[in-house]
This record gives structure tokens, C-alpha cells and sequence, in this order.
């Protein structure tokens, strides 16, 4: 793939990709969190936080493309940071503060996947 090629199409695609997911698994915890009970609100967090690592690993492997992979880091290191700020009097602190444990190492695998892919020749120009 040239340079422009993967400036002008792959980069911006790629990222968008990964911020469409990121957007749909909000807008899932965003129902989960007006429609269920605490408990599940919870549960829906922990399954999005694994399953947007896992997804964000397999299509690194899969396709070779780190990006996709670092902007999900991106937005998992956001959910660590914020650390469930709004839902601590309803949640309680500690299953907050395993959940952000949960999206920081989630992020960190995305970064370790992202960085293989990359060393492996991942980034296409």
C-alpha cells in the first residue's frame, strides 16, 4: 500500500472503525444503564469492557492492523479514567474500581496486540 493510499483511506477507516465500535458499546451501556436493574448494569459493563478487548485483539491479529486495536485502547483507557464517577452511589466504589481495573487491562492487552502487530509490519505504508 503506497503512503497516500494508507494516509488517505486505511488511517481514517481504520480509526473510524474503532470509534463506531467504541460509540456502539456507549450507546449499549447507555440502554443497559436507563432499562435494568444495578446488578445488570454492571454485568452489561464487564461483558462490554471484555468483549471490546477481545474484538479489538482478534481484528488485530486477523487483519494485521494495529489501529483499530490502539483506538479501542483509546476508548478503554477513557472508561478506566472516568472510573464510573456517575454510578458510584448506586454501583458502590468497589465494583467500580474493578471494573476500571478491568477496562485499564483491557487497554493494556489492546496496546500489546496493537504493538505485535506493528513490529510484525502491521502499518501499511
Amino acid at each position: 500500500m503506497t503512503t497516500s493510499a494508507y494516509l488517505c483511506a486505511h488511517l481514517p477507516l481504520s480509526l473510524h472503525f474503532g470509534w463506531i465500535t467504541a460509540a456502539a458499546v456507549v450507546s449499549l451501556n447507555s440502554l443497559a444503564a436507563l432499562t435494568l436493574q444495578p446488578a445488570a448494569q454492571l454485568a452489561t459493563a464487564f461483558v462490554s469492557v471484555t468483549a471490546s478487548a477481545a474484538t479489538g485483539v482478534a481484528v488485530a491479529f486477523a487483519s494485521g492492523d494495529p489501529l483499530y486495536a490502539l483506538t479501542l485502547a483509546w476508548a478503554l483507557n477513557a472508561v478506566a479514567a472516568d472510573g464510573g464517577r456517575r454510578a458510584k452511589e448506586t454501583m458502590g466504589e468497589l465494583p467500580l474500581q474493578a471494573l476500571t481495573l478491568t477496562a485499564r487491562a483491557g487497554a493494556y492487552l489492546l496496546l500489546a496486540a496493537a504493538a505485535g502487530q506493528a513490529l510484525r509490519g502491521g502499518i501499511g505504508c
